[in-house]
Order: structure tokens, then C-alpha cells, then sequence
């Protein structure tokens, strides 16, 4: 969803990934999905994530939260490779390639938030001009920050928010996030991938 109050990036489609999640997600959870955003074909600006409910944590206190919380941040940002190249791609032949480096926000909380609590606390120091709101336990598929920033640049007059379905992966693909890209008129499973800037709609 688009931000509410003014974001400091310069970039007018520029996206926050916002994760809520428990202290439980951190081993299993967390890997997988930050693997798939480093994956993306356009990165975030950045990823922030709200872990609550610490107080659960075995012999919780506030300086054991606060060692828990910099250790994760730390495990966190190991997983980031150095550099993440990715393509713009316009009228389908000219291409700029460009390397980025996605921050990593981790938020720790004492007490146990809900989801929604969670992903307006991440919101709330989010800096860019667009949100994408992601589960703990869900892997991105690459082209994902593409469609959400296409579908603002095409409809920014009137695009609030964007909504869409999930797919349930069971591993028996050897590539389970790639999607293709498609040409215009193929009816496929993820239908058409328009290039940078370019609208679904146009001729």
C-alpha cells in the first residue's frame, strides 16, 4: 500500500518490505523469505522487521532482550549478499544493469503484538513511498517488487492499495519462486511480466 504521510526516499516507487514475526521465526522463518527478497528482480530499499513478544524468551530481562535483538540483527544481515545486481528492461531490448544493497530494520519488542500491530509499527519508520506487506513464514517469488512497482507506475493517479494471491509451494518444482517471463497473449499460470514503466493496458 502507498504511504500516508511523507517518506524520505527520493525514489517515488521505492519499497519498504514490512515483516511481523515472533522469536520463533528467526531460525526457519526468516532465512527462506530474506533469501527470496535478495532474489528479487527489483530489491527493496529495505526491509524492516518487528519481532514481539521477547518476554517469552528464557531468563528474559531488558539487557538479555537487547543482546537477543543485536545477535539477530547481526545473524540477519549475514544471510545479505554484498551486492544485488539486478536489470531494468524497456520496449524489451534496452537493458541497464545496476547493483543495490537492500538495508536490514529489526524492531524487538517485549510484549507479543499482533500481526496487524506489528506491520503498522514497521510502517511507522518505513521510508519509502510504497509498502509490501509480507508474513514471516512466506517466500517472495523474484518478480514480485516488479508487478507491485509496475502496477504504481501504470495506475499512480488512482492506486492505493494492491492486493494479491498467494501460491502454495510443495517442493516439487526445481525452481519453486521462478516465474517466467511471458509474452503478451499467453494465458500461463502468471500471465504477462511487463517491463519497466511499461502498462499492461498499451498497445
Amino acid at each position: 500500500m502507498m504511504q500516508s504521510r511523507p517518506p524520505t526516499n527520493s525514489d517515488p516507487y521505492s519499497i519498504s518490505t514490512l515483516v511481523p514475526g515472533l522469536p520463533s521465526d528467526v531460525d526457519h522463518n526468516l532465512p527462506p523469505l530474506l533469501k527470496s527478497i535478495f532474489l528479487q528482480t527489483r530489491p527493496a530499499s529495505e526491509i524492516i522487521i518487528v519481532i514481539s513478544d521477547l518476554q517469552n524468551i528464557t531468563q528474559f530481562s531488558y539487557e538479555s532482550g537487547v543482546q537477543w535483538c543485536q545477535q539477530t540483527h547481526q545473524t540477519l544481515v549475514s544471510l545479505r549478499p554484498q551486492q544485488q545486481p539486478y536489470t531494468t528492461t524497456h520496449n524489451q531490448q534496452q537493458q541497464t544493469t545496476t547493483t543495490t544493497t537492500t538495508s536490514i530494520k529489526l524492531i524487538c519488542l517485549a510484549e507479543r503484538l499482533t500481526a496487524g500491530r506489528a506491520r503498522n509499527v514497521a510502517a511507522q519508520l518505513a521510508s519509502s513511498h510504497i509498502f509490501s506487506f509480507i508474513d514471516a513464514d512466506d517466500t517472495e517469488f523474484p518478480q514480485r517488487n516488479h508487478v507491485i512497482r509496475n502496477m504504481f507506475q501504470c495506475h499512480h493517479d488512482h492506486l492505493r492499495v494492491f492486493l494479491h494471491s498467494y501460491v502454495r509451494n510443495y517442493g516439487d518444482s526445481k525452481h519453486p519462486y521462478d516465474v517466467q517471463r511471458r509474452k503478451r497473449g499467453d494465458q500461463s499460470k502468471y500471465g504477462y511480466i511487463p517491463d519497466d514503466g511499461e502498462c499492461a493496458d498499451q498497445e
